[in-house]
């Protein structure tokens, strides 16, 4: 199983979207930062996972060979979570943002802000708070937060006895 990224990906998607899924149910609002953090987690166990098989396969091969075998799963994780952050935020809880932007609001009053600051804030936020941006920043950091996981991970497998 951990020999093909796609699989490999796909579980840590799958848990990744679990929790979300489970914090989403439970309306506990202290927990709101558990999904966040699981999605790290399961992206940092899935590269190492895959970068373990791939050592497995070629117990000498070059750092680059780690390193990419790590890459392979972060990329497809990152599509995939994109994907699923799309959906979560366009079907599923689809008055996140209306919240957000509300509670921002409200914040903004309490705190002095001027008619001019607020109107300007409600024109920013219809662009801000965007299930398409959401998701396309997720892509985009976790393309990068997985680079780095990758690179990290290779390396210290790479030195891992056999």
């Amino acid at each position: 199983m951990l020999k093909k990224p796609l699989n490999v990906a796909l579980l840590a998607v799958a848990l990744s979207a679990a929790v979300k899924l489970f914090v989403f149910q439970s309306g506990n609002p202290d927990i709101s930062l558990v999904p966040t953090y699981s999605y790290f987690l399961w992206l940092l166990l899935a590269i190492a996972g895959r970068t373990w098989a791939a050592k497995q396969v070629l117990p000498d091969g070059p750092y680059r060979y780690y390193a990419v075998a790590g890459m392979q799963v972060a990329a497809i994780y990152a599509v995939l979570i994109a994907l699923f952050t799309y959906t979560y935020y366009a079907a599923i809880d689809v008055d996140f943002f209306a919240n957000k932007t509300t509670e921002n609001i409200r914040l903004l009053e309490e705190s002095g802000a001027t008619p001019k600051n607020i109107k300007q804030f409600k024109k920013n936020a219809a662009t801000i708070y965007d299930p398409f941006l959401h998701s396309t920043i997720t892509l985009f950091g976790f393309l990068m937060i997985g680079v780095v996981y990758s690179l990290v991970i290779g390396g210290l497998i790479r030195k891992m006895p056999r």
